[in-house]
């Protein structure tokens, strides 16, 4: 194995020891926003999910696209090198999914809060 095949599946491992924690956090936390009742603190979360959402995504592309750069431009290189980009391509579009799943849980979980009614009075 390469130093960069080793890197890569280093930094694979690394996403995922502390990506699963997190979004674990954030399901834990909306639930109890849920039952504390706060709509705007689920908007908060719902957005910040999003932004993991589309972070992972974004990633998972730009990995997607060294692997045609890697292929392209130097065929010869180890395939072992393209082979852990592809897992850790996958890995982030996994994680591109959660957390949009999870950004729904939210958006739904927002939308079924009761609000309060305001009292009309004179």
């Amino acid at each position: 194995m390469s130093l960069v095949t080793v890197l890569i599946l280093a930094m694979t491992f690394i996403m995922t020891v502390v990506m699963a924690p997190r979004i674990y956090w954030a399901w834990l936390t909306a639930e109890i926003l849920f039952a504390e009742g706060e709509a705007r603190a689920l908007r908060l979360l719902q957005r910040q999910q999003n932004e993991w959402a589309a972070l992972h995504l974004g990633c998972g592309i730009l990995v997607v696209l060294m692997i045609w750069v890697v292929k392209q431009m130097a065929p010869d290189a180890p395939e072992s090198v393209c082979a852990v980009l592809a897992l850790y391509a996958g890995t982030s579009f996994f994680y591109a999914v959660l957390e949009s799943m999870l950004a729904l849980k939210v958006e739904k979980l927002s939308a079924t809060i009761p609000m309060a009614a305001k009292a009309e009075g004179g």
